[in-house]
């Protein structure tokens, strides 16, 4: 750590340092202009590390995070990303005919979160660039899933984006861009960091942060050295981030009956109006950020969806959603929730309120024996009953009901039976 230290403040006095000690720059031998042992400068290949300048590809990674100049930086993620691009890919091709449900688990449950760590602890300027790519793998991987065609490219659905970036418990699939949670994630990891640096190195805290930080009696103002005269880099980049949420949160005003985290000015950032006056608030920076930002998106999308017309699809799968209906979304191959790829399909287009994919190829034919009914896109008229005559739409409107008390049955869940006639229904 001193060395990494020392390396990151100066280069130029570590190379001297390297030239007379041999504990720090090995042995250089003179015929070969090789050295052996000692402390090597890093820097991206094909860079010599001994003579870079600042620039030109010049750092060393430090607990997994590449710490250098643009150059190197940049090169360091974009090689991670590139990786985790092929990785995915793969991973779509192996699941895309064997599990298509299981390809949606991994996408949100584990590929989503392949760059949390530099998100975290990396500026949003650093590591845009590579989740753009990531964010649009991501969205890749979903379509060949739930074969949706609405959530890229010329076929875009903004409505249906929206609604695929909300989290499950908000009628989403919790497929959040990760270039949207940059701000958050960044921000986050920074409150949760720079409580510890008072006790790693005093001087370093006095430098970064000032004194206030740790006051009890000061919390209202415990950044406000840090975002007001700190000569840090990070305080440019902590203070757009906190900009940038307050103003996704609506630019909201302290109401401290009822206060949230991202009420507060940026000096104020990681306390809480609770019981005892100010709070710090200890963990879960970035969740409490994300809950409030996205409260104020499910209202603004809840209101766009209430404009369209009451015949859009959309808007009806929208509003019917309820415990039951999202039960599938994401969920895991296991024995009793398993189910074939066409039936994700369709369970995802009728989640979301689009066409059919098993009606496509269908639509327009006639359904049963009048010729006045035609499939459409959505296949309605398979499963209405208001075109049988007689005694049809009867007997479809019973096994309808019959196969849903069946299912309600098995998922152990009460269903109240209806008597008529002399036979039980549920």
């Amino acid at each position: 750590m001193t060395k990494s230290t020392a390396y990151a403040r100066n280069v130029a006095v570590l190379r001297e340092v390297m030239d007379y000690d041999e504990d720090w720059g090995g042995v250089l031998d003179p015929v070969t202009g090789i050295r052996t042992g000692g402390f090597t400068i890093g820097a991206i290949d094909g860079v010599d590390g001994w003579s870079a300048a600042h620039g030109e590809g010049f750092g060393l990674t430090l607990a997994g995070l590449p710490l250098g100049d643009e150059s190197y930086t940049q090169a360091t993620l974009k090689t991670k990303t590139d990786k985790i691009l092929e990785n995915n890919l793969t991973i779509s091709d192996l699941l895309r005919i064997a599990s298509p449900q299981g390809l949606q688990a991994v996408c949100v449950y584990c590929c989503q979160s392949l760059l949390a760590y530099e998100t975290q602890n990396l500026p949003p300027s650093v590591t845009i660039p590579h989740l753009k790519r990531l964010d649009k793998s991501l969205l890749e991987m979903m379509e060949v899933a739930t074969r949706l065609d609405c959530l890229s490219g010329e076929s875009l659905d903004p409505l249906i984006l929206r609604r695929v970036r909300m989290p499950v418990s908000k009628r989403g699939v919790g497929l959040r861009s990760q270039e949207w949670v940059a701000p958050m994630a960044f921000a986050g990891g920074f409150l949760h960091a720079i409580t510890a640096i008072q006790n790693m190195c005093p001087e370093l805290g006095d430098w970064l942060h000032g004194p206030a930080l740790h006051d009890d009696d000061r919390r209202a103002e415990r950044l406000k050295f840090f975002t007001e005269e700190s000569e840090s880099p990070l305080r440019g980049a902590f203070t757009a981030a906190w900009s940038e949420m307050r103003e996704r949160a609506g630019n909201p005003v302290l109401d401290t009956d009822d206060a949230h985290p991202l009420d507060y000015p940026a000096k104020s950032a990681g306390v809480l109006h609770g019981d005892l006056d100010l709070e710090l608030i200890k963990e879960k920076f970035q969740r409490e950020f994300t809950h409030q930002i996205e409260d104020v998106l499910f209202r603004q999308l809840s209101e766009d969806f209430k404009q369209l017309d009451w015949k859009d699809m959309r808007s009806a799968a929208f509003f019917v959603v309820g415990n039951y209906a999202r039960q599938f979304i994401n969920a895991l191959p296991m024995m009793d929730t398993w189910c074939l790829g066409d039936e994700l399909a369709e369970m995802y287009a009728t989640y979301f309120g689009v066409p059919s994919p098993a009606c496509a190829q269908y639509v327009g034919r006639r359904v049963g024996t009048r010729g006045d009914v035609a499939l459409d896109a959505y296949g309605h008229a398979l499963t209405s009953t208001r075109w049988l005559r007689g005694n049809g739409q009867k007997m479809r409107h019973d096994h309808f009901k019959w196969v849903l008390g069946r299912i309600m049955e098995v998922l152990n869940v009460t269903v109240e039976p209806l008597q008529y006639r002399g036979v039980t229904f549920f």
